[in-house]
């Protein structure tokens, strides 16, 4: 199959053109979304955070806040290998990183203003170091997974209906 694909690449420009434009939005949208700002990614990246640190799993205690809330508890493997990739890197600043917005209007869609969780500083600027760059290298990976599903999600449509 991967050879049919190499040897007629012209009749494929179409899934060409959809990945390259995939990644490079992807890629766009994490270098101008403020870190911890996407969805749930304050909640996710101490999931990370601690695989990559201890070496296992969090444990959900019920009654007890843990900084991943129930991320926690989400199947592990996306984790475990993005913890992998980045435990190299020292992220002892998230919690400077993680200064909440008390003024915060989370869900207000038409709130004026404060719709940050968190303020952000100059420490999320590049070059990035810490947390920030654990951060934006787990965001670039989720990319070229996605960009990986599709492809792979095409390929199998060729294989299924090949006359197509």
């Amino acid at each position: 199959m991967i050879e049919k694909i190499r040897v007629g690449w012209r009749a494929h420009w179409a899934i060409a053109l959809i990945l390259f434009v995939f990644i490079g939005l992807g890629f766009t949208y994490g270098l101008v979304t403020p870190i911890f700002e996407a969805s749930d990614e304050i909640w996710h990246y101490p999931v990370v955070e601690h695989i990559a640190d201890t070496g296992t799993l969090p444990v959900q205690r019920p009654g007890v806040e843990q900084p991943w809330r129930q991320e926690g508890s989400q199947p592990p493997l996306y984790y475990i290998v993005v913890a992998l990739i980045t435990s190299w890197i020292d992220t002892s600043d998230m919690a400077e990183l993680l200064w909440r917005n008390p003024h915060a209007q989370i869900g207000v869609p038409l709130a004026e203003g404060n719709k940050n969780m968190i303020i952000h500083t100059a420490r999320e600027s590049f070059p990035y170091r810490g947390a920030t760059l654990a951060v934006h290298i787990i965001r670039f990976l989720s990319v070229l997974m996605g960009a990986a599903t599709v492809l792979l999600t095409y390929v199998i449509s060729l294989e299924l209906f090949p006359s197509r």
